[in-house]
């Protein structure tokens, strides 16, 4: 993002839109590398460990999974929506909002939007640290709850072309999007077996990318031609309900011991 707020500094829209909007990602290239090197000297989990010494480890985990815990896959998938939705939202879809429709210029948005993932970082340090205190399901459950009702005010703010209401409509969002996330990097693992832990986890989160990153800014273009804006907020707020209902419909992890997987009897 500040990449991308001084390239539109510096370039015109033209340079921009023809080259210039491909120099972050070339840069972003060795932090690829970086990530790769880190990955590789992660050490497995002890309990995971412990599962490959009893000959647990599932020979095709995904097929386990999908038998075993899919319940657990799809509610995983639909808590872990509202984050990216409020997250695509406010970048992706709003940034071209409030530039063509409201007539903000495009830098403006761009250090507003900078400012709310901030904002998000923060949110999502302190839900983590929230639900290590007081648990996964909990936090979120006040996470998700506040994003239902910011869904539908947030349009209504951008709509005054007022600069300062415009960032606490974007940092609002962001700020729960933090909420909202923070706690899936513990919940969604301890959700599964040992044996489809990574997989469990690995698929519920992608398919949760896949709903609320994909979906949301073409489905808010339909919505804004047919309903205006307020139909897009009510979107956020009506996938803020789903994930609340998802979360509510799965137990609360925060201090179970995972080693309890290795006591049950494989497929059970």
């Amino acid at each position: 993002m500040p990449a991308f707020l001084v390239l539109g500094a510096v370039l015109t829209e033209e340079d921009f839109a023809g080259w210039g909007w491909r120099l972050p990602f070339l840069a972003s290239l060795p932090l690829v590398a970086v990530g790769l090197y880190v990955r590789l000297r992660v050490r497995e989990a002890p309990v995971f460990r412990e599962a490959v010494d009893a000959g647990r480890v599932a020979r095709v985990p995904f097929a386990g999974l999908m038998r075993h815990q899919w319940r657990r896959v799809l509610l995983g998938a639909g808590a872990m929506t509202i984050a990216y939705t409020l997250f695509y939202t406010a970048t992706t879809y709003c940034l071209a909002y409030g530039t063509t429709t409201l007539g903000l210029p495009r830098t403006t948005m761009l250090a507003l939007t900078l400012a709310g993932v901030a904002l998000m970082a923060a949110g999502t340090a302190a839900s983590a640290a929230a639900s290590d205190r007081f648990g996964r399901r909990r936090t979120l459950i006040a996470g998700m709850t506040l994003a239902a009702v910011w869904g539908p005010v947030m349009f209504p703010l951008m709509e005054t072309r007022s600069v300062a209401l415009t960032g606490v409509a974007l940092g609002g969002a962001l700020g729960l999007m933090g909420l909202t996330f923070g706690p899936m990097g513990a919940y969604l693992p301890e959700l599964f077996r040992t044996e489809f832990r990574y997989s469990g986890a690995s698929v519920a989160y992608s398919l949760g990318g896949v709903l609320g990153g994909a979906v949301p800014p073409l489905v808010a273009t339909g919505l804004q031609a047919g309903g205006g804006s307020a139909a897009v907020g009510g979107y956020v707020g009506a996938t803020a309900v789903l994930s609340l209902l998802c979360v509510l419909a799965l137990p609360e992890t925060r201090g179970r011991v995972l080693d309890d997987d290795l006591a049950r009897p494989a497929g059970a």
